[in-house]
């Protein structure tokens, strides 16, 4: 189970907002973009103001040294309500927040 940051029955969520590179989107270790999207320590440096550095030492010694941190630049802590379900969206890099909503898919 995937370690997740609760704060008022939201759950912080890691996106990467600049441009070049996402942060999970861009990894290269699939199995490890769940992790990265949740990470609780990586949070906790982004909310503390750490340096890329320090951070993306933090991810090679919590998701290995094979992935690609580039997208730590613009990482961004998003609070999503607990159990909405959404994905995480990348154009040139930049990142966002897409929720699922029932009225905006349509059925052929």
């Amino acid at each position: 189970m995937v370690k997740k940051v609760e704060r008022d029955g939201k759950v912080g969520v890691l996106i990467s907002r600049g441009y070049g590179a996402g942060w999970s989107t861009w990894c290269g270790i699939p199995d490890k973009a769940e992790e990265m999207v949740f990470s609780p320590e990586i949070i906790e440096l982004v909310e503390n103001g750490a340096k890329e550095k320090e951070i993306i030492q933090k991810a090679e010694e919590l998701f290995g040294r094979d992935g690609y941190y580039g997208g730590v630049d613009g990482l961004s802590v998003i609070w999503v309500e607990k159990h909405k379900v959404f994905r995480i969206s990348e154009y040139d890099g930049a990142e966002d927040i897409e929720f699922y909503r029932p009225d905006n898919y349509y059925e052929a």
